[in-house]
């Protein structure tokens, strides 16, 4: 077992616990005022992200990162070439899914990029830079919404129930900690352009449970969508 696996079960395990410590009422205050603040950011990133893309500074230094991390040898200019290539890069299998979908002449007009070069690089880079965005602005938005409830006072004047509450606790606890790992995920998507990035990455193709959690994370989904960014 790898330390990213510990880790991730560690983190389901710490917020499972804490939810049944808590109960049920409070942690899906919690998780509710999360989900608010992912639903709000789903909305406002996809404007930031194309401003900041449309930035040449922003945008030569994330495809500079990325130019130095991938290799491009043997790369073929034949459709079949291309898959092949993106199948061998050190990515989970959404980001591939992605590159390889997205593979078409108007993206490539979209993106203003001449070969499947400057496609993949400039791909990745918005891709790093959606991420990046998302987890800004969900952070932003969390704190804010805690200070305001804090302000408020309004989780202490929540009731408290005991039994089946302490039950349903855990459980909305463990979901509250999968969508911190999926948050996570973003964070360790916008690393893909490092080498710190690509271990994890490694790490995370050698293990099912990695893959299956990162392969399906919703909030991943949607940003890898270029078409929100592009078009």
């Amino acid at each position: 077992m790898n330390w990213l696996v510990i880790l991730v079960l560690v983190v389901l395990a710490g917020y499972a616990l804490n939810g049944r410590r808590v109960g049920f009422i409070r942690t899906v205050f919690t998780l509710f005022s999360t989900i608010i603040a992912l639903i709000v950011t789903s909305w406002v990133s996809p404007a930031i992200s194309k401003e900041l893309q449309k930035n040449d500074k922003v945008m030569g230094f994330v495809t500079e990162k990325v130019s130095k991390v991938i290799e491009f040898k043997d790369m073929g200019e034949k459709k079949p070439d291309q898959v092949n290539f993106i199948n061998k890069l050190p990515l989970p299998k959404i980001m591939k899914h992605t590159l390889i979908e997205n593979n078409t002449k108007d993206v490539y007009t979209a993106m203003a990029v001449k070969n499947f070069k400057g496609y993949i690089i400039n791909s990745i880079a918005r891709i790093i830079i959606n991420a990046a965005v998302f987890l800004l602005v969900v952070l932003f938005i969390t704190i804010g919404l805690a200070l305001l409830c804090e302000t408020l006072d309004i989780i202490s004047k929540l009731p408290l129930i005991n039994g089946l509450n302490k039950t349903a606790g855990l459980l909305a606890g463990l979901l509250q900690g999968i969508i911190v790992i999926w948050i996570g995920c973003i964070f360790i998507t916008i690393l893909s352009s490092t080498k710190w990035g690509e271990v994890v990455f490694q790490l995370i193709n050698e293990n099912t449970f990695l893959s299956t959690i990162y392969n399906n994370n919703l909030l991943l989904s949607f940003i890898m969508n270029l078409g929100k960014i592009l078009f």
